[in-house]
């Protein structure tokens, strides 16, 4: 009889065992999987934020990134000679985390001439130091900017008819390029940048007709003056 019991007991034993051990075993696999996904996400977030190099050649894309792609810049025209600083009229915007960034680079632009419209921030990824957005009308003015901004890129729109200069600083944007440095010389034309396309610059709109009437009233021929008589008799 205790030969029996010490059977039973000796194999309740070797079952608590298994089942011991195969929860070691669960365990383990479970944590070691658990900790190898925390390491892949924070590697991935690491490459998204561009802590690390990635081992590709992937470009991440947020909201904030603009879905048009940089175009080449154009090219000024043979007589575009760089703008008077007080006749440049330019927005100034921050597309990044630093705060107060775009208030500090107006200070800059103000105290160099430029006359600075608005002041804010824009929800546009911009990985260089600045974009400059202008239109034809504004190209003389975007290369006079483009000469105050290491590495600024421009970007033309054709159906902008303003000559208003945005600027939108990014991600590289330190200060601007000290005065000395400014490679401009009054009435001289510019120098075209490596990769600008040539454009035709549109005309402007003349105004509607109807909008301007500006016929001057004939004067009236002697015949058609009135006589004296016709003035009446004076008291």
């Amino acid at each position: 009889m205790s030969s029996v019991n010490g059977s039973d007991t000796d194999a309740l034993r070797a079952r608590n065992r298994r089942r011991k051990n195969k929860r070691v075993r669960q365990t383990i696999i479970f944590g070691s999987l658990c900790g190898a996904m925390v390491v892949v996400l924070l590697f991935a977030y690491a490459i998204y934020n561009e802590t690390i190099a990635g081992p590709f050649d992937i470009a991440f894309t947020s909201d904030k990134e603009d879905p048009r792609a940089p175009t080449p810049p154009p090219c000024p025209g043979p007589e575009d000679t760089p703008v008077p600083y007080s006749d440049v009229e330019i927005n100034v915007y921050n597309t990044t985390d630093v705060s107060g960034l775009a208030a500090s680079a107006a200070d800059e632009f103000r105290d160099r001439g430029f006359e600075v419209l608005d002041v804010s921030n824009e929800e546009i990824a911009v990985n260089t130091t600045a974009e400059l957005r202008f239109g034809p009308h504004a190209i003389a003015a975007a290369y006079t900017l483009e000469a105050q901004l290491d590495g600024a890129l421009l970007r033309l729109d054709e159906d902008r008819m303003d000559t208003t200069v945005d600027v939108l600083l990014g991600a590289n944007y330190d200060e601007l390029r000290p005065s000395e440095m400014v490679d401009l010389v009054p009435d001289e034309p510019f120098s075209p940048l490596s990769n600008c396309v040539p454009i035709t610059v549109p005309t402007e709109e003349p105004e509607d007709p109807a909008d301007a009437d500006d016929t001057e009233e004939p004067p009236l021929d002697d015949e058609d003056a009135p006589s004296n008589g016709e003035e009446g008799d004076e008291e």
